[in-house]
């Protein structure tokens, strides 16, 4: 799972959202954002402690690290669970 990932927004599938770097439990998103922290489950599951993707009063962000069925290569969906029901996906790809 460690290395650099590019999003793609489930809604737009034209538009990048996130590029992040992650690794023993801390990631860094391109752009003027700190650094957070992460906890990864036994089941692929990631919890964000801080940083960009920490939850806030408006939403939780949470990530399940997986493969890729077409070639087994290490994909990340990041989930937006809002604090109205709504929900919303990225589909991120590792880069290296």
């Amino acid at each position: 799972m460690p290395g650099t990932y590019a999003c793609r927004s489930g809604l737009d599938t034209d538009s990048f959202t996130w590029t992040f770097d992650i690794a023993d439990g801390a990631y860094t998103v391109q752009g003027d954002y700190p650094a957070g922290a992460y906890a990864l489950d036994g089941e692929g599951t990631l919890s964000f402690r801080s940083g960009p993707f920490a939850p806030d009063d408006t939403a939780e962000m949470v990530g399940r690290s997986a493969s890729r069925a077409s070639d087994s290569n290490p994909t990340i969906v990041l989930g937006y669970l809002f604090a109205d029901g709504d929900t919303a996906w990225d589909f991120c790809a590792r880069l290296d």
